[in-house]
């Protein structure tokens, strides 16, 4: 583990999910939330700059965007069932991927070369659709996406 890029977790079963972007060793790999049971699901020459994770908890389904192949891919949280998910040179002239979330189905990440945020809208579909939705002056390294509906409820305590 030399180049950790971000990574996905997952309370309900104790995974973490680490992104390691070494140029020669690029990889993706699953270890408990104690340290042990390490296990690399996905590595070269599936991989080269592997640099946002993102978990679907509806389809338990793991994405990853890779800056080198410019693409969003997709696996099981075992590793099996590996697939290229969007193209993204098919959406933009120039990518560079790097923090990534997912949404209601639709991929945000942020593009280092077009320095914006950007949107892959129902992929895998028909209705497949992009679109940049703000530009900015620094790349940012984390994106998140926060739904109010999403968050627990408040029991009891303090308003503040």
């Amino acid at each position: 583990m030399k180049h950790i890029s971000t990574y996905a977790m997952l309370p309900l079963f104790r995974w973490l999910f680490i992104s390691d972007y070494n140029a020669t060793t690029a990889k993706i790999f699953r270890l408990s939330m104690d340290g042990s049971m390490y296990k690399v699901l996905l590595g070269r020459p599936f991989l080269e700059f592997p640099n946002g994770l993102a978990y679907d908890y509806s389809t338990q389904t793991l994405y990853w965007i890779d800056s080198g192949k410019d693409i969003i891919g997709s696996m099981n949280i075992d590793g099996s069932q590996v697939r290229s998910v969007v193209d993204l040179t098919s959406h933009f002239t120039t990518s560079h991927g790097f923090a990534f979330a997912l949404y209601n189905g639709n991929f945000y990440f942020s593009d280092w070369r077009a320095d914006s945020i950007r949107a892959i809208y129902s992929p895998n579909t028909r209705l497949e659709s992009s679109a940049e939705l703000l530009s900015y002056d620094r790349d940012p390294t984390t994106l998140r996406v926060l739904d109010l509906s999403q968050q627990p409820e408040r029991v009891g305590g303090s308003e503040h």
